[in-house]
């Protein structure tokens, strides 16, 4: 029936989130090399997000550093994308324990 045809198979990995993405946001993880793996929402920037979990805005460059093929053509994140959040200027670790999205700023 199918003589001479050839039939390419492409491997895909599809990932499927076990929780809603607002409580995603808001529970970051810690990935195994200790940087923080976070789920982006509407109008995070690499600066709203270095306020967030450094308090230091002017930090975001070492967020776009480790993210940078994930910015839009506005300079943001598309919602529902995980990007990494590497420690602070110091080198420590950011404490998911202690992040709550209730103590961010909001504009």
């Amino acid at each position: 029936m199918f003589a001479g045809a050839l039939f390419i198979l492409a491997a895909t990995t599809v990932t499927v989130p076990t929780q809603c993405p607002q409580q995603a946001a808001r529970n970051p993880r810690v990935s195994p090399t200790g940087e923080v793996v976070y789920t982006t929402q509407v109008a995070d920037t690499p600066w709203r997000l270095a306020e967030r979990f450094y308090g230091k805005g002017y930090l975001e460059y070492k967020i776009r550093q480790r993210n940078p093929l994930l910015l839009t053509k506005e300079g943001g994140y598309m919602p529902g994308v995980e990007i990494v959040i590497p420690p602070d200027d110091r080198g420590m670790p950011i404490d998911v324990t202690r992040f709550d999205r209730a103590h961010t700023k909001t504009r």
